[in-house]
C-alpha cells in the first residue's frame, strides 16, 4: 500500500522530538506541506532540515516556536498556519507531557491543572480555531493519546486522565463534524522518546524498563507510531472515524510483571 499526502497541508504538534518529529519528517518524504512547532528552536530546526532534505520537492516546512499551554500562542499557532497557507488538511494533535506526583504529593493539583491545560484543553483549542478550514477541506485529524487513556497506572494518575479526556473527544468530536472530518485516535503503549526522561520519577520497573511489560518483549519506536500516524491521515483510511487506535506491543494484555 502506497501512502500519498502530496500537496496536504498538515500541523504537527509537539514536532521537535519524538513521534512528532518523525511524523513531521515521515509527512514531508510523502509530499506534505508540512508545520512543525514546539518551544525549543534549536531542535525545530534541526527537525526542519530533515524535512526539506526528505521532501520531493525540497519544501520548507512552516516552523513556528510556541508554547501551546498558552491559549494566545495556540491562536498564533493557528492563525499563521491559516495565514501561510490558506487552509489546512490535517491536524496531528501529539503534543502533551505527564507528571508522576502521586494523589497525595502536595504539588498533585499544581501537576494535574499543568497536564490537563497541555494535553487536553490546548487540544481542543487547535482543533476548534482550524475546525471550519478542515470542515471544508474536507480534513482529518488525528489526536495521539496512550494506552494510559484506556488502562490506569496510579502513578500517572493525572496523565491517565487526560488522555481519557482526549479519547473521549476524539470519539464526541468525530460525531459532530462527521461526514465533513474523519477524526481518530493513536493510543501508543511505551515508546522510546524523551518523554520518559522528562517524567519525574516513577517506578524504575516502569520507566527503565518498561518492554518487559509488552506482549512483544520490547518498546515502540516514533518512526512506528508516526508510520499509523500516517496511515489516519490517508485515503487508506477513508472508512474510519471516531476509532481509538492502539499500537502498544501487547501492553495491555500482557500482566505487569
Amino acid at each position: 500500500m502506497e501512502i500519498n499526502l502530496a500537496n496536504k497541508v498538515a500541523l504537527i504538534t509537539g514536532s521537535s522530538q519524538g513521534i512528532g518529529a518523525a511524523t513531521a519528517v515521515l509527512f514531508s518524504k510523502l509530499g506534505a506541506k508540512v508545520i512543525i512547532t514546539g518551544r525549543k528552536e534549536d531542535l525545530l530546526a534541526k527537525v526542519g532540515q530533515e524535512c526539506e532534505q526528505v521532501s520531493p520537492s525540497k519544501e520548507k516546512p512552516l516552523i513556528v516556536k510556541a508554547d501551546l499551554s498558552k491559549e494566545d500562542e495556540v491562536k498564533k499557532l493557528a492563525d499563521t498556519t491559516l495565514a501561510k497557507y490558506g487552509g489546512i488538511d490535517i491536524l496531528v494533535n501529539n503534543v502533551g507531557f505527564g507528571s508522576s506526583y502521586n494523589f497525595d504529593h502536595p504539588k498533585f493539583m499544581e501537576g494535574y491543572d499543568a497536564v490537563h491545560q497541555l494535553n487536553v484543553r490546548s487540544v481542543v483549542q487547535l482543533t476548534n480555531l482550524l475546525i471550519a478550514s478542515l470542515k471544508e477541506r474536507q480534513g482529518t485529524v488525528i489526536n495521539v493519546s496512550s494506552v494510559a487513556g484506556i488502562r490506569p497506572f496510579g502513578f500517572f494518575m493525572s496523565y491517565c486522565m487526560s488522555k481519557a479526556a482526549l479519547d473521549m473527544f476524539t470519539r464526541c468530536l468525530a460525531q459532530d463534524v462527521a461526514p465533513h472530518v474523519r477524526v481518530n485516535s493513536l493510543n501508543p503503549g511505551p515508546v522510546e522518546t524523551q518523554f520518559r526522561e522528562n517524567l519525574l520519577g516513577g517506578p524504575p520497573t516502569v520507566l527503565s524498563d518498561p518492554g518487559r511489560n509488552t506482549a512483544l518483549g520490547r518498546v515502540g519506536t516514533s518512526d512506528e507510531m508516526a508510520k499509523t500516524i500516517a496511515f489516519l491521515a490517508s485515503d487508506a483510511a477513508n472508512n474510519m472515524t471516531g476509532s481509538i487506535v492502539v499500537s502498544d506491543g501487547g501492553s495491555i494484555i500482557t500482566r505487569p510483571k
